[in-house]
Parts: C-alpha cells; structure tokens; sequence
C-alpha cells in the first residue's frame, strides 16, 4: 500500500521504462492512450510499452508515445493460435528483457498480475481498492495502489492508479493522431452510422436502424456504415445500404482504424452503439450520438467530447439473469432521429444523457 507518489531522480525520469498491462477489448485499449500521454509529458524521455490481447492493437497504432506494444493471446480457446505455449514463452522472455522500473496492471485480471509478476520489473502494482488481488500477489512481491475509483471514468480510473505512483498531469483526449485524414475524399456532407456489436445486448433491431434512416430522408447528408469484419455485420450493412442505396454506403468489414479514423475527421458526427468505434470518435474529436443499455455512462461515456447518450429504461420487473436489465429497442428512433437533426443544424458542444 502506498500514500503517496514516488519521487523519480531526473536520471529516473530520463531512463523510466514502463509498462501498462490491459487484457481487455479494443475500446479499452484505447482509453489507455490519456494515461501513456501523461507520463510522457511528465517523463519525457521514458520509454512506454503496453502488453494488451491480440486483435486489439490496431485501436493503438495512433498513438506516438508508445515504444513498444507485446501481444499476448486471446483468452478464448477458439482464438488461439498453434504453437501457444512457445509464444508465451517468448512473450515471457521478450518482458524480462525490457527490465523494467514500473509495472501497472489495469485490467484487473489475474493473467494480467501473473505477467507483472514475471515481468521481473522493480516495482509492480496493481490497484487494489475493490479487493480483487489474490492471496499470492503480496506474497510474491506485488505492491498496490489503493485509489477508490468508484463512479469515475475508465479513462480517470487508468490514470488514477498510476498517478498515485508517479505524479502526473489531468489527463487529455483519448489518442488517436491520423496522418491520412486529408487523404479521405468526401464528396459532401455525410455521418458515421456504426450499427452493429458482437455483444447481444448493446444491439438495436435492424428495423430501428431502417426506421431512422427514413426519418433522415429529408437531410442533405449521406451516410457511411462502419462494420467490424463479422460476417453478421456485414451482411447488416449491406442490408441497410439496399434500404437507402441513394445515401448510403458501407465500409464492409475491410477498413482497419486508420482508414475509420480518417472518415471520423470529416464526419458531422458518429451515430452508433457503445462500442470501441463510439471511442475512436471521441478521439478524432468528433460529436457523439450513441445508445447505451446495461453499460454505466458515468464509466463509458464518450470521453471529452460533445456526446448525447441515450440510455435504455430498466426493465419492470427485471428479468432473471443473464437477461439484460435494459432493452436497447425501448429507446425511441423519434428521439435519436430528433437529435441527428439537432446536431447537423447546429455545432452541438454540450454533453447530455438521456434515461428514455
């Protein structure tokens, strides 16, 4: 347990070589990025790494102030590659080198705090408020860093955990520098439309999604679905493009985030569900229309940006679990529609949940 930040020599501050640890998904990946900002502006000459989950370092390749990203495989059996054990051995092997001053384990997994362990680091840590540490992370040398980020972003809480140890400034916009945006030829104005989500419960009916789009007839704008490469989302953009084929087109599965990124900097704004495409928005700071259900918008709203969020009612009574407590198709297209046309006569700048 510790009370307060570490003081850093300058030879530490010139020569700090830190890793942030985060098994998580994309979205969280990239809500690391105002943290890894903030210890370069208070450590300029550190040297950075993450060690995230594969398939998410895509979201992070539009961040400078990262030296190096480690991969290590997705939890799911069926994600796995061959030849597991031998990569994690090099993955192993690749962290010990590094030699490490810092370690900090974001994400709360117990996989995560064994490879802070092994990391062979000086100081490892892990943010132990909710008691979550198992019995052997003490034991085998694990510091913690108890700050009670209770009710506080995703963003504050990263950032939290690491400035109790080293003293860093607020932290700023999500990361996401696009050195192509100019390249993206827009022929006029036109939003993002980000409809679809491998999470059950963050999804809107297709019917919604038509419904909208015929309500936004009447604008002079265009639309641009973005789909992950799920054959299941494309199929639905594909769909919603035969709805509108005058206005509407799709990404179908085939941009990687640098190619979405460029969009997001010409779009009016992003229209979608709560998914890591919502927070590649916030990055590029881009206006923000997006429906939320089970998910707290204290911790996952869009992050410093002009965002109105439409959260889901409860459900009355509330069904036995694993059923969601909220059902995305209770909010209203009228009321998202009503505020797509808000935001294309006027620059929104303000940010405002909705409980529907």
């Amino acid at each position: 347990m510790i009370g307060c930040a570490c003081q850093l020599t300058n030879r530490q501050k010139t020569h700090v070589r830190i890793l942030l640890i985060k098994l998580k998904h994309i979205g969280d990946a990239l809500i690391m990025t105002p943290t890894i900002a903030a210890i370069r502006t208070a450590h300029p000459g550190a040297r950075v790494s993450v060690l995230v989950r594969a398939g998410t370092e895509g979201i992070l390749a539009g961040c400078p102030f990262i030296g190096k990203i480690h991969l290590t495989e997705a939890p799911e059996k069926k994600k796995r590659g061959k030849n597991t054990f031998r990569r994690t051995l090099a993955l192993w092997r690749d962290l010990r080198r590094e030699n490490f001053d810092h370690v900090f384990e974001l994400g709360g997994s117990h996989r995560g705090l064994f490879l802070a362990l092994i990391s062979g680091a000086n100081r490892v840590w892990f943010n132990n408020h909710r008691n979550t540490a198992p019995a052997w992370w003490r034991l085998a040398g694990g510091r913690q860093a108890n700050v009670d980020t209770a009710g506080r972003h995703a963003v504050e809480s990263d950032w939290l955990a690491v400035s109790r140890v080293l003293s860093l400034p607020p932290p700023g916009q999500l990361v996401y520098r696009d050195d192509t945006a100019a390249s993206f030829e827009v022929p006029r104005r036109f939003i993002v439309l980000h409809p679809g989500t491998r999470w059950r419960r963050k999804q809107w009916s297709e019917d919604n999604w038509r419904r909208l789009l015929d309500s936004l007839a009447t604008e002079d704008v265009d639309v641009l679905v973005s789909v992950g490469p799920d054959p299941e989302e494309i199929a639905l953009g594909d769909r919603l493009c035969e709805h509108c084929p005058e206005r509407v087109r799709s990404t179908r599965g085939t941009w990687n985030f640098g190619r979405l990124a460029s969009a997001l900097h010409r779009a009016e704004f992003y229209l979608g569900v709560d998914t890591a495409a919502m927070h590649l928005a916030a990055a590029c700071g881009r206006p923000v229309i997006t429906l939320f259900g089970e998910s707290d918008p204290a911790i996952w709203a869009p992050w410093r940006t002009p965002f109105v969020l439409f959260r889901a009612p409860l459900l009355v009574p509330a069904p036995p679990p694993p059923a969601p407590k909220r059902r995305l198709d209770d909010i209203p297209v009228e009321a998202v529609a009503a505020a797509c046309r808000r935001f294309l006569r006027e620059t929104p700048c303000s940010q405002e949940v909705i409980d529907v």
